[in-house]
């Protein structure tokens, strides 16, 4: 009877001992840990620090788990073992997983994208949400979120549309045959020089590119702060065309003419 309490007693040491190392690891891993690593990865993307808070806590938490049964006098070389064939079993399994893996490793190295950027990808256009383990999420402009796995992304083209602080902003129009193309040119650069969020430098880019069917075609390229994209956009799209009507110069647009049978003939007796 004394001997099977004595046991109780070492089974119960036990358990608060690997209790304890719990406990200590898992607070060791989130205050010490994953802080001196955050720091030690300042310099990096918020994408990569991302990545690497999540491999350190995962990592961390597991070799914490192994001491703390191992502390209960479990045997953790069989567990290991055993979790050993799992993954490999499961790993085949999904091979399609294991892809994803290895090519968020290579997005992730390359830096094409980190969370917060806009990009494009096919048809999708939307801001990076997030950078999970199989994909990326994105958040669109009507506030949809779309998941799209890391295989995909490495596969087809990625626009990174906020990738530099500063981008060109191209507006198309066209001007009447018989109009100045000087002036058309001095109109423009007024119109960006009178707009405050316009960069003056680099200088704006003005050029006449074709001659269509129904006029000049012209290419206004205006160089803008990535986070002043609408503000530009529409107060742009404004001033030109209060300029070009101020001075009498209207901007040619497709016309559609319908005459009707009755028409026709009306218009037939009187040339008669």
């Amino acid at each position: 009877m004394q001997n099977l309490i004595r046991l109780e007693q070492i089974q119960w040491d036990k358990f608060f001992e690997g209790g304890l190392v719990l406990v200590l690891g898992i607070a060791f891993v989130r205050m010490i840990l994953m802080p001196g690593i955050a720091l030690f990865f300042r310099g990096a993307s918020q994408q990569v620090r991302l990545g690497v808070r999540k491999l350190v806590w995962y990592t961390g938490l597991f070799f914490v788990l192994v001491g703390a049964l191992s502390r209960m006098g479990v045997q953790v070389t069989g567990i290991l073992g055993a979790a050993g064939i799992a993954g490999v079993a499961v790993g085949v399994a999904s091979q399609s997983s294991l892809s994803n893996i290895i090519a968020g490793l290579f997005l992730v190295s390359e830096n094409a994208f980190t969370i917060g950027d806009v990009i494009q990808v096919e048809t999708t256009t939307g801001v990076v949400y997030a950078v999970d383990l199989l994909a990326v999420r994105l958040r669109t402009f009507d506030n949809t979120l779309i998941r799209i796995p890391h295989q995909k992304l490495i596969t087809s083209v990625v626009t990174n549309i906020t990738k530099f602080p500063v981008r060109r902003m191209d507006f198309k129009l066209r001007v009447p045959y018989g109009t100045d193309l000087r002036l058309v040119e001095e109109l423009l650069r007024q119109v960006v020089s009178r707009h405050p969020l316009a960069l003056n430098n680099p200088e704006a880019f003005v050029m006449f590119t074709e001659f269509s069917s129904s006029g000049v075609e012209t290419l206004l390229g205006v160089w803008f702060e990535k986070s002043d994209y609408v503000a530009v956009k529409n107060g742009i799209t404004v001033d030109l065309m209060e300029t070009f009507a101020s001075r009498g110069i209207e901007l040619p647009y497709p016309h559609i003419e319908i005459v009707s049978g009755t028409d026709k003939e009306t218009h037939g007796s009187n040339v008669s």
